[in-house]
């Protein structure tokens, strides 16, 4: 639990580091303004997910020390298959929503 809230933490403060200098970031990559924006708009919402990004992460990894690899397996290939790509589908071919409304279901 302890480290759980120290990851939760920790990448909660690079979270806030990569929504603030996220214009910056996107300026080591392109020059182009319209890049620029949208690099800048996918790290910000990227940003948000950082803080549950640490939960994962900590957890698999107590899971796995702990001798218990199917668990993660199962867990890691329905969260991505199911979550993630069949999410994303649906959310972009049935919803049709803005531009940038993919992304945010991608934090999840």
């Amino acid at each position: 639990m302890l480290t759980t809230g120290i990851a939760v933490i920790f990448m909660s403060l690079i979270g806030v580091l990569l929504f603030i200098f996220s214009p910056l970031a996107a300026t080591w990559f392109t020059g182009q303004v319209d890049i620029i924006d949208m690099v800048t708009t996918a790290l910000e919402i990227d940003a948000f997910a950082q803080p549950f990004l640490a939960v994962v992460l900590v957890l698999t990894g107590a899971l796995h020390g702990a001798g218990d690899t199917k668990s993660p397996m199962y867990s890691t290939t329905i969260g991505m298959w199911l979550f993630r790509v069949v999410g994303v589908y649906v959310y972009i071919e049935e919803w049709v929503l803005q531009e940038y409304g993919f992304g945010r279901l991608l934090i999840f």
